[in-house]
């Protein structure tokens, strides 16, 4: 069986599907796997032996051909086509596409294959996701929403794997090794790396605070090795914190290095303190500790560390996270004005110890900031559990909405009735470790609550789904309705144009059929979450 997985964003985005490639490697054991990559990303292929053969688009030698007039206008899709053309000779069986971008669907599109999943954008203009996972991902997941799926695990249901286990694995280099020697590190068992820099300016913490931070780390841990990781065209600002860092008394050894050379250097650590990076991503691969710092367009439900007990911190702000493309909306840069370098150093100390004892009350003294440990759930999800305190009654309800919507989006996989009875048994367990005081009578007074509250969610759903039926919706009621249910603002494309004086749907077929299965997916979903709260009461009960 011949696999091509494409993966048209950034080098971390590109990590995070690493347990894809892995579970697709371990179900159809005599695979060939491939992928399609941006030229940035290939730089992982020493590191990542399953990968048969990397097909590399150069996206900005296209963009620039696009863009010179000594260039003719359809070079860049002449020389697209030749690529796409050519992947199309190795005649793949299964085509993943895990980017969700407008290009990444036409070129989906364009390829072929005896069976695609992920978005495909066909001649016509057409879109498809061809897994429930993926039209998740793509239409009802609001940023910065505590109900989204990490991630690595929305793409790794959506690929057609199951289980609970996410295995990231990277090999380390001779040139990744011999980069890291040539640094000539003093020997430490208390390293520490620091990786300052992120993507987006917006995710960035400042240099001053960088360095207040190495400063009280240093009297904290005064055995502790300092190191400022970037890559080659970040130098230039590496060298600049480091130079403060000196003035202030504070030794910090630069490693600017490949990827590979960072690879294994985090082998050799003990602790990465970094933002929201591909290098926190590459860190899943080694036994390093990780500190991230979720700041700006960082979105810690989606992209956090996935390694279990990692510590993120954030600051609890109402623009946060803000969007990728859009400058940060206010005077001064709150989330990082707000993450103090003191919190920030003693929850490192504190990490290095795995005291999360003292972490939970640190975290409780310090609010806005938050302290999230992660956790990698019995139902196969990651999971950030606020250290200031579980509140019981969010915490219930939302690991009973993750596994319902596993439940609706998995539902042909499996056998539903076996499906719910060991789902729910899981969520009793992740029950008695995240709740550990909680009563039976107080889970089962909550449990009842939610049942009721799912109840009227069904038959509200169905309600409205007869009068898109009969051709006559409230359009306001049912706009209200999905956008209380956490579904994107339904939007004019999914109906016709309406006179402003009626609330009468105009016959749309396509608009039609979207709302209908909006409406069913709803009413299907909250009757899944009532069945799954019934079995947990007769669990809680035994």
């Amino acid at each position: 069986m011949k696999i091509l997985v494409m993966s048209l964003l950034r080098m971390g985005d590109f990590v995070q599907i690493i347990p894809v490639l892995n579970g697709l490697k371990s179900q159809f054991a005599k695979c060939d796997i491939d992928v399609l990559v941006y030229k940035s990303t290939a730089s992982l292929q020493p590191m990542l032996p399953l990968v048969k053969h990397w097909h590399v688009l150069d996206r900005e030698l296209l963009q620039t051909a696009l863009g010179r007039a000594d260039v003719p206008l359809l070079t860049s899709f002449s020389l697209l086509k030749e690529q796409m053309d050519e992947i199309n000779s190795h005649n793949y069986d299964l085509i993943i596409n895990l980017t969700q971008t407008v290009q990444s669907g036409w070129l989906a599109g364009y390829l072929e294959a005896g069976r695609r999943l992920g978005l495909v954008t066909n001649a016509a203009g057409q879109s498809q996701f061809h897994s429930p996972w993926f039209r998740h991902l793509n239409e009802n997941l609001r940023p910065g929403s505590p109900d989204v799926f990490h991630y690595a695990d929305l793409f790794f249901y959506g690929s057609g794997l199951t289980g609970a286990s996410r295995q990231w694995s990277l090999r380390e280099t001779r040139h990744g090794y011999a980069e890291v020697m040539a640094l000539n590190l003093p020997p430490s068992n208390q390293r520490i790396v620091l990786q300052c820099l992120t993507s987006d300016v917006k995710k960035n913490w400042s240099e001053e605070n960088w360095v207040s931070l190495v400063q009280r780390l240093r009297k904290l841990r005064p055995h502790a090795q300092f190191v400022a990781l970037g890559s080659p065209h970040e130098a230039p600002a590496i060298a600049k914190t480091i130079e403060r860092a000196a003035g202030c008394g504070v030794v910090l050894y630069p490693a600017i290095v490949s990827l590979e050379g960072a690879h294994s250097l985090l082998l050799r650590t003990q602790l990465l303190l970094t933002g929201d990076t591909g290098i926190k991503h590459l860190a899943l691969a080694s036994n390093v500790k990780i500190v991230e710092l979720s700041l700006g367009s960082s979105d810690l439900y989606r992209t956090g560390a996935y390694a279990p007990d990692s510590l993120i911190l954030r600051a609890q702000t109402e623009c946060g996270p803000c969007p990728h493309s859009s400058p940060c909306s206010q005077v001064e840069h709150t989330c990082g004005s707000q993450l103090k370098p003191e919190v920030v150093a003693e929850a490192t100390h504190l990490h290095l110890q795995d005291d999360w004892t003292a972490l939970s009350e640190l975290a409780r003294q310090n609010t806005p900031m938050q302290l999230f440990r992660t956790r990698v759930l019995k139902s196969g999800f990651w999971w950030p559990l606020n250290l200031a305190g579980v509140q019981r009654q969010q915490t219930v309800r939302q690991l009973i909405n993750q596994v319902g919507w596993k439940l609706q989006l998995g539902f042909n996989e499996v056998s539903p009735l076996l499906a719910m009875g060991s789902e729910s048994l899981s969520l009793r367990r992740e029950f008695d470790s995240i709740l550990p005081q909680e009563s039976g009578a107080e889970l089962q007074q909550e449990l009842r609550l939610l049942e009721s509250e799912e109840e009227l969610v069904e038959t509200r759903a169905f309600e409205l789904l007869e009068t898109v039926n009969r051709r006559a919706p409230a359009l306001g009621q049912i706009q209200d309705f999905l956008k209380s249910r956490g579904v994107a603002t339904l939007s004019n494309d999914w109906l016709a144009t309406a006179p402003p004086d009626t609330t009468q749907l105009v016959v749309n077929i396509e608009g039609l059929r979207r709302l209908q299965s909006e409406l069913l997916s709803q009413g299907r979903l909250a009757q899944l979450k009532s069945k799954l709260i019934r079995n947990l009461r007769t669990q809680t009960m035994e």
